[in-house]
């Protein structure tokens, strides 16, 4: 059985992000950060990007 993955996504004018591409590996990806350095926005664009897909 195939999981589909997200490999790679392009943050551009969002929150922290002017202009950012985040690349993951397979498996587990850990993301961390200080205060105000963008880890609830990719959780939240991950969030509603994914409910559109189900």
């Amino acid at each position: 059985m195939h999981i589909p993955a997200i490999k790679k996504i392009r943050l551009k004018n969002i929150g922290a992000f002017k202009d950012a591409t985040l690349q993951f590996s397979s498996g587990l990806n850990i993301i961390t950060g200080g205060g105000g350095s963008g880890k609830s926005t990719i959780l939240y664009i991950f969030n509603t990007k994914v409910k559109r897909l189900f």
